[in-house]
């Protein structure tokens, strides 16, 4: 498709019209998180010149796109899966994804820990060391009670929103800490890792 053709111009049109209706989580009882799962893989399985690439967009309409793309590979969306009587629930944080039978609360807590960590502007290790934690808050919460569970989470989103402020308040950051670590206890090989992630947030944050 040749830069500045009709078809390439009409494409470019399109997607500049299109683009915010896909950032929306569902449309027409459509979920948008698996038309842009598709339409990743398709671009990933696309060739220089055999199929229309973002190389060959005006600048703004691409780079609008690829920002789009890169904001979607970085934060988390919850997707439920329902078979009969059966749900589970799938949290998908950045390219990593937990599946198990979370309730909503705490499907949603961490959720937006991650997201809300996604768009601070921290300390690049910090938001690594946070995001990497909800990913193991995550995988500790499948395995624990619903009750347990959300409480967890609950630690979990106190702790990734006070980090992220300009000023944490040291008391807010120790009460969750300690009831991240406290409820990572009940499942042996996650007590020692979530409690490493705690204490390396705690280390960063440290004056």
């Amino acid at each position: 498709m040749e830069r500045g053709s009709a078809s390439s111009d009409a494409l470019q049109q399109y997607l500049r019209d299109t683009l915010h209706l896909v950032q929306r989580p569902n449309r027409l009882g459509q979920k948008q998180h698996e038309l842009l799962d598709a339409a990743r893989d398709a671009f990933g399985s696309t060739f220089e010149g055999e199929n229309v690439s973002l190389s060959s967009m005006r600048k703004q309409v691409a780079d609008r796109i690829q920002n789009y793309i890169d904001r979607n590979r970085q934060i988390a969306t919850v997707i439920n899966n329902i078979g009969g009587d059966f749900m589970q629930t799938t949290i998908q944080m950045g390219n990593v994804n937990v599946t198990g039978d979370f309730n909503v609360v705490t499907a949603q807590n961490i959720q937006n820990s991650f997201n809300k960590v996604a768009g601070a502007e921290v300390n690049p290790k910090l938001k690594e060391e946070l995001q990497s934690l909800a990913v193991q808050v995550a995988n500790l919460a499948k395995q624990l009670p619903p009750d347990k569970a959300e409480e967890a989470s609950d630690a979990l989103a106190t702790l990734s929103k006070e980090a992220v402020k300009k000023e944490p308040r040291k008391e807010w950051l120790d009460v969750s800490a300690k009831g991240l670590m406290e409820a990572a206890k009940a499942v042996a090989e996650l007590a020692a890792p979530i409690t490493i992630a705690v204490k390396a947030v705690l280390a960063i944050l440290a004056p």
